[in-house]
Parts: structure tokens; sequence; C-alpha cells
């Protein structure tokens, strides 16, 4: 077993959490990614102490993406490519429906995995949408439902027509939320803390300006199973984005992975007339994916998009692996 310090997120408000694609604001992501809670950690330190050290204190801390709790249970995200789960309902065909909609599992259904168990479930271990596997029954509630808002998009001048939209918004049960696992640097403990207290004031996502978004946290402790036999390969628990040397590490085609495309709007820029510029884009291995090899460190990339302006500033996205080692 190994410990891991993690910080969990009540939300006080609905929340919606942009895809990065244009204005589909019709779908929101369901976890918050380690880039877009590292990005607001680093907008929040802008607020309250400057865009002097904004670096150094990126720099102090390594973070996870976010993950569904559900009181003192804890989710991990499946990992990819893994194949010994058995629905025992009857029906192969429910069997495989019910399999690939399962998207998160209990800490202790892990602990089956890093002991090499089959994984037996019916339908009582899932989540009403079926995408939580509990290690026991399961609620008959969600971590989180979804309702839509309906909108009104009205143009700055008289020429342009009111335009319709719907914003999809999540609510949490009560004592469910998500939590994401992180290390910091001795030295700025209190002022990781202090930022995440702003954070939460402030809200995190769209509609903050209306109280979207704000949330309260504790931090915890929780303890992970490492595989029985020394590890050649890790699950990622965050984006990940590796230097051009680690790449060359990965066992490709060893591994099982997705890759996520990161990129948007200038949106958390302090300068105005910078918010319609687009980032550079990248693409970083998702949260779950197994990759063969030696764990690596990722990277920190400047996403600044190429413009002739002094004011323009560094934007930093945050590439580092949070991972746990695995042999499955």
């Amino acid at each position: 077993m190994s410990n891991y310090n993690i910080i969990k997120l009540k939300f006080l408000s609905p929340v919606h959490w942009g895809r990065g694609i244009g204005q589909a604001y019709d779908t929101s992501e369901s976890i918050l990614h380690s880039d877009t809670i590292s990005g607001a950690l680093c907008s929040g330190y802008i607020s309250l102490y400057g865009d002097k050290d904004v670096k150094e204190f990126l720099q102090s801390f390594n973070i996870s993406s976010s993950f569904p709790f559900d009181g003192s249970t804890y989710f991990l995200p499946v990992p990819k490519g893994f194949k010994r789960f058995t629905n025992t309902e009857e029906g192969e065909n429910q069997n495989t429906k019910a399999i690939k909609r399962i998207e998160n599992i209990d800490i202790d259904v892990f602990s089956k995995l890093q002991e090499h168990q089959e994984i037996l479930f019916s339908g009582k271990n899932l989540s009403p949408d079926g995408k939580l596997l509990y290690d026991g029954p399961a609620p008959d509630y969600d971590v989180f439902k979804n309702s839509m808002q309906d909108r009104v998009m009205i143009p700055r001048s008289d020429a342009g027509d009111t335009i319709p939209y719907h914003l999809e918004r999540k609510h949490f049960h009560e004592n469910c939320g998500l939590y994401f696992l992180f290390t910091v640097q001795p030295e700025y403990q209190e002022t990781f803390i202090n930022v995440l207290d702003f954070i939460g004031s402030q809200g995190i996502g769209t509609d903050k300006s209306v109280g979207n978004g704000q949330f309260t946290f504790d931090r915890d402790v929780i303890q992970i199973t490492n595989p029985k036999h020394e590890s050649s390969s890790y699950l990622t628990l965050s984006l990940f984005c590796p230097t051009r040397q680690e790449a060359s590490f990965i066992k490709l085609n060893e591994s099982y992975f997705e890759l996520l495309k990161r990129g948007g709007f200038l949106a958390g820029t302090s300068v105005d007339r910078f918010r319609h510029l687009r980032k550079k884009s990248i693409y970083m291995f998702s949260e779950g994916s197994v990759l063969k090899g030696p764990e690596n460190k990722g990277k920190i990339i400047d996403l600044k998009p190429d413009w002739n302006d002094e004011e323009m500033h560094p934007v930093y996205r945050d590439g580092r692996g949070f991972s746990i080692p695995v042999n499955l």
C-alpha cells in the first residue's frame, strides 16, 4: 500500500466545465483535468500574489486530475486495455455494453486488479447511470446529475440577432464531489492552500460571475494497493505530455492509451484584448492510460500564441504526469 494526500472538492453550486471545442455549451466535462486545475491555481496565485513568481509556484506542486468520490468511497479511472471484467448477469450483449459504460472503479476494485483477480459484477454494483463500479452494492443515486439551462446570447451591436443556446450544468449529490491527488513542496504548502481557498470562493469553470463552480474542500489521505511484483508499467492519473527523450522510452506498441487535444482561448488572461486569441494546441496522454516503460515526469509547455505584442505573457499548460505503478 502507498499513501497519497488528496483534496476533496465539495461543490456548493452547479458547475459547467468547457470541453475546449468552441461554443458547445450543451456538453460539460465530467471531471476537472489536471491542467485545468493547475491553470486555475496559477490564475488564483496571480490574483493574490502577482505574476512575478508564478512559474516557481507551478513547479512547486504536482497534481492528478479529479475523480469522483461518494462519502468515503473513492474512484479511479478504468485502466485502458483492461479486459478482466465479467458481468455475472446473463446476456453477452448486455455484458459488453455494461463494461463499455464503466468509466471509474471503486479503489477497492482497483486493488483486486493489482492482485490479478477477475472482476465480477452485476447491476447492483453499478451506479444508476452505469458509469461507476462499486465494490459492494451501489446506492440508488448518481454522484452527479445533469440539467440543461436555456440561455440567450445577446449581440453587442444592434445589427446582430439574439442566439438561443443550452448550457449543461452538473449538480453533485449530497456528500459527493471530486477529489485529486497532490504533492507540494513544504515551503509552498500554506500558499497552495490559500490559493485553493481563494479559487473555491471565486468558483471554477463557466458562469463564475453568477456564483457557479464554488466549492469548499477538505484534505485527506487514501491508500492505493501496489503491484505484487515489480512493475514495468504505470497508470496515468493526470494528463501527461512527455519530453522528447521520455517519449522514446515508452513502448507504445505494448501500451494502452488515448490522446486528448488541449488548447482553447486565453480566457484566463488579465489582458482583455488577448481573450479572443487561441492558445497553441498540444496532444497529451489521457487519464487511465497504461504506459509500458519507466515512469516519466513530463513537462510544462508554453502555449503562448504567435502575437506581436510586448505585453504577451507565457501561457503555461501543465503536462507533468501524476501516475501510479501497475502490473495488470
